[in-house]
C-alpha cells in the first residue's frame, strides 16, 4: 500500500510504501510517468528501509514534452499530455517488486490550501 496515495502536483512528496520482505543493500524506488512527458522515468534510492516499509520521493508533476517556442523558453508539442499518474516499484538491487502502485497527483485546481 501507499501513503499518501496522492498530492500536490507542484511540490515534492515523501511518500511511504507498506509491504513485506522489503530487503537488498541497494533499495530503490522506480518510477514510470504515463504519457507524452518530459520525464518518463526515475530511478531514486529508497530512505528509512525497514523489512515493511520504505519511503520514496516523488518529483513535482512533469510537465508535457516540450519543444523550443522560438522566444528561448519552451511550449508544448502539439497533442502532448502528461498523466497525473505515476507507477511506483521497488527495487531490492535484483528484482523489482511484482505488484506496481499508482500515486495520483492533484489536479491543480482541486489542492485546496
Amino acid at each position: 500500500s501507499l501513503s499518501p496515495s496522492h498530492g500536490p502536483p507542484d511540490a515534492q512528496t515523501t511518500v511511504t510504501v507498506m509491504g513485506k520482505n522489503i530487503v537488498g543493500s541497494h533499495v530503490t524506488c522506480a518510477l514510470r510517468f504515463f504519457g507524452m512527458c518530459d520525464l518518463n522515468k526515475k530511478w531514486d534510492g529508497a530512505i528509512d528501509v525497514t523489512p515493511t516499509s520504505a519511503k520514496c520521493i516523488l518529483p513535482p508533476r512533469p510537465k508535457p514534452v516540450g519543444q523550443p517556442d522560438g522566444h528561448g523558453g519552451f511550449k508544448p508539442v502539439p497533442g502532448a499530455a502528461c498523466s497525473g499518474d505515476v507507477q511506483l516499484q521497488i527495487y531490492n538491487g535484483e528484482v523489482l517488486s511484482p505488484d506496481s502502485i499508482l500515486y495520483h497527483y492533484d489536479d491543480a485546481t482541486q489542492v485546496v490550501v
